[in-house]
């Protein structure tokens, strides 16, 4: 994450609270668990499977026939979103590993 500094920290001045930079990467949802000593480790992209008709939707792939873009991460798509393939709702596909 690219940390931001606002006004002059020159000696005698006040310091500034560093704020957060967009670099493009939705940042909002790492938890505590994802900083390493070094940094924030990239966080992977997951699938998550559709359990009626065994649909995968992929983050890093979303789904532009819906409006999702490419790196949507499941927490993002709207709760209203069902499956393309037997409309099924969202809260029920779970993550997969593949």
């Amino acid at each position: 994450m690219l940390i931001g500094v606002y006004g002059n920290n020159r000696l005698g001045a006040a310091a500034q609270t560093p704020r957060p930079v967009s670099d493009g990467v939705n940042l909002r949802r790492l938890s505590a668990g994802a900083a390493c000593s070094q940094g924030l480790e990239e966080i992977q992209m997951k699938k998550w499977q559709c359990m009626t008709c065994g649909f995968i939707y992929d983050e890093e792939v979303g789904w532009p026939d819906d409006g999702i873009d490419p790196g949507t991460r499941w927490a993002d798509v709207p709760e209203d979103w069902v499956c393309p393939e037997c409309a099924t709702p969202k809260s029920d596909f779970e993550m997969v590993e593949i």
